[in-house]
């Protein structure tokens, strides 16, 4: 499977929970845990919402590699850190199928370990190989030199702090939900429906832990280096800010009702401070010098094609009336 078909499929995979509402999220829930979710509620619509955004962002990742692929950019340590992000996130969700074996159903078992096996597969065969062991090795050697990376930053800008403040915050975000799933669980919503709703809320936190964070460390990155106008570091951008408008479509009229417990408005502020992130990122005057460069390529590739248009219809008219 090539980085593009790896993209496509998981891009479906967040679609079905992004429409799910009432009815629809109702057959979803039952397809995809059973009797564990009879009769399904409406915390199991609002984790499906929350699924899809760490969908979405692995999706996003995986996007990336295949930018990487075309550019031929795939031994880089940007993307060695996106590919070690999504075979976490993929093994992370097989081992929780095996944590709850009983709670999903065949058939939504046997689809999420195949699809997880294909996601960890491809960006493992690309990290493990044999022509790749000495980068990867000397990447590891590195590896309490990045550590202390996540602790300060080498420029300064706005964004690049909230990129920082977000690589530490989601992954502790993240473990929480694994630890005390049904602590955070009640602090949140108000209450804890069982299992299945376990199962999604742990799910959300493997993707805080991995991708999300994998995203964030290379926006950090890239903003440090002033690069944040590239192809990859817009896609991560509009990845992390879809991710967040997610969330807080999820959250906010939680919150604007009044209920919930109190950790829900830590995490509604948390994705908000996600979503200003991704913006002042899509705000750099290098991210908006490329997308005015990539507008006006748009426009000048469209004039070419409508010239050539326009010159094929003169040649055939001549044609026409020379017979």
């Amino acid at each position: 499977m090539s980085p593009p078909a790896l993209s496509m499929t998981l891009r479906p995979l967040a679609q079905p929970e992004l429409l799910s509402r009432g009815w629809l999220t109702e057959q979803m829930a039952r397809l995809l845990f059973g009797s564990a979710a009879d009769p399904p509620e409406d915390q199991h619509s609002h984790l499906l919402g929350l699924l899809c955004c760490g969908l979405l962002s692995a999706a996003t990742v995986a996007f990336c590699l295949e930018e990487a692929a075309r550019k031929h950019m795939l031994r880089t340590f940007t993307a060695d850190t996106l590919k070690a992000a999504l075979m976490a996130f993929s093994a992370g969700n097989i081992l929780l199928q095996l944590y709850y074996p009983a709670t999903l159903t065949p058939l939504a078992a046997m689809a999420l370990a195949l699809a997880m096996a294909a996601t960890f597969a491809l960006p493992a065969g690309q990290l493990l190989g044999r022509e790749d062991a000495d980068r990867v090795w000397r990447d590891f050697r590195r590896l309490p030199h990045n550590l202390y990376y996540l602790t300060t930053l080498r420029k300064f800008s706005f964004a690049g702090a909230l990129y920082l403040l977000l690589t530490w915050m989601f992954p502790l975000a993240g473990l929480l939900y694994f630890v005390a799933p049904k602590y955070i669980l009640y602090h949140t919503f108000g209450y804890v429906y069982g299992k299945s709703t376990q199962f999604l809320w742990k799910a959300i936190g493997g993707g805080l832990m991995s991708v999300v964070p994998a995203m964030t460390y290379t926006l950090k990155d890239k903003a440090e280096n002033d690069l944040l106008g590239r192809s990859i570091p817009r896609s991560l951008n509009f990845g992390l800010m879809l991710a967040s408008i997610g969330h807080l479509l999820v959250f906010g009229p939680i919150l604007a009702r009044g209920h919930g417990g109190f950790l829900l408005p830590l995490l509604t502020s948390s994705w908000a401070t996600s979503l200003v992130a991704a913006m002042a990122g899509l705000a750099t005057p290098e991210t908006v010098t490329s997308l005015e460069g990539t507008g006006a390529s748009i426009s000048a590739a469209k004039d070419k094609v409508v010239g050539a248009v326009g010159e094929a219809a003169d040649a055939a008219a001549a044609a026409v009336h020379e017979e």
